[in-house]
């Protein structure tokens, strides 16, 4: 079940670990009702990978998002 969607704050609003205490406590929430909890991140945002593996999260698989143009 999606919980969210890419969500950044303001730039003034940054390191103050909202959106990390939001993700923290959907995750929680989500696993308090007996459901997986999987996470999409951007590989290249090595801000965001620190955040979601200080939080548990671990790599399972890279994918790829593909677009085929006629």
């Amino acid at each position: 079940m999606p919980l969210g969607g890419p969500g950044v704050p303001p730039s003034a609003q940054r390191g103050r670990g909202w959106a990390s205490n939001a993700v923290a406590e959907l995750s929680r929430r989500t696993q308090a009702e007996g459901a997986r909890v999987c996470l999409f991140t951007d590989q290249a945002n090595p801000t965001s990978n620190k955040i979601y593996a200080a939080l548990g999260y671990q790599p399972v698989a890279d994918m790829a998002n593909l677009v085929i143009a006629r």
